[in-house]
């Protein structure tokens, strides 16, 4: 660093008095190691023609700092790659991942994959909010309260809870962030509904955790959601199929049951039923069964203008 502090007190000759100049450099100590410099300096005598004679200043060994501010800078550099990361796995994850930036939920952001399920536009503030809950929605939509998220791209966006309120909170409205918040502790399993005008309602499972501050106070939470729709229509059906096959246990006329199979899985279930059987010939032998004639023993489509398409195609 010489040639570039020497150009430097060539600055002098050209400054007015009392001008500082300030100049950092390194300098190598007795051990042979370099260490940062920091110096300030003034013209202190100049000769009668002008020229500097003699300048005063002053040098602060500046190595710790530097070295503090390498190291922070390269800190601040990981903290930016974990940050990219970050987001780009909460921008990949087939799930809904939720924070609560304040303990009353003032201001709760997600990922993008539960925007899109909310309706929401990207980075919006999704702060629930009391609403009536929506009408005509079937046995799903009797619950007294549920919330809405405001500013939804989608107006009329319901999210309520499935499970009965627990002890760590006496809303029985209050989603699972809430509830973690409240009780200072995880809330796990819980299950809530997403409502959105003209779709299907989403059965969302949640795990949700409090956030804590420097005093072990809650100052959020955080919750993950798993779109778990498609596994509790299965399950239901598996019930619903279980019981069906008791109740038809009690008939033993085959046009009744097939009626019952029809009804119960259209439209619930599906949009058409055809049930198929073989013939009855009285007398025939078990094993010709497979030979025997089939028949449609009852037929039923969802749509009444498809039902006599569907009576002509069987």
């Amino acid at each position: 660093d010489l040639p570039l502090l020497r150009a430097r007190m060539q600055l002098f000759a050209d400054m007015r008095d009392g001008a500082v100049v300030t100049t950092e450099y390194r300098m190598r100590d007795a051990s042979g190691s370099y260490r940062w410099f920091v110096s300030r300096d003034v013209v202190f005598e100049r000769a009668p023609d002008g020229m500097v004679r003699s300048i005063l200043g002053v040098a602060r060994d500046m190595s710790e700092a530097k070295e503090g501010a390498a190291r922070m800078q390269a800190l601040n550099e990981q903290l930016r790659e974990r940050v990219e990361e970050l987001q780009v796995l909460l921008d990949t994850a087939p799930a809904g991942i939720i924070v609560a930036e304040d303990r009353h939920c003032t201001r709760v952001v997600a990922n993008r994959w539960y925007e899109r399920l909310l309706g929401m536009p990207a980075g919006a503030n999704l702060t629930a909010r009391r609403g009536a809950a929506p009408s005509g929605e079937g046995p799903a939509a009797a619950a007294a309260e549920v919330v809405t998220a405001p500013g939804a791209a989608a107006p009329g966006t319901f999210v309520r809870r499935i499970a009965p309120p627990g002890p760590s909170s006496g809303d029985p409205a209050a989603l699972p962030l809430e509830r973690a918040i409240a009780a200072g502790a995880p809330v796990l399993n819980e299950e809530v509904e997403v409502w959105r005008p003209g779709l299907a309602a989403v059965r969302l499972l949640v795990d949700s955790a409090p956030l804590f501050d420097t005093a072990g106070m809650p100052r959020g939470a955080v919750a993950v959601a798993l779109d778990v729709t498609e596994q509790r229509r299965r399950e239901a059906l598996s019930r619903a199929v279980a019981d069906l096959g008791r109740q038809l246990m009690h008939s033993l006329d085959a046009d009744v049951v097939a009626a019952r199979i029809t009804d119960f899985f259209v439209p619930a279930h599906a949009d058409w039923c055809v049930v198929v059987a073989t013939a009855s010939r009285e007398g025939a032998d078990p094993g010709a069964g497979a030979d025997a004639p089939l028949r449609a023993s009852a037929v039923r489509h969802a749509s009444p203008r498809l039902q006599p398409l569907l009576d002509q195609l069987v």
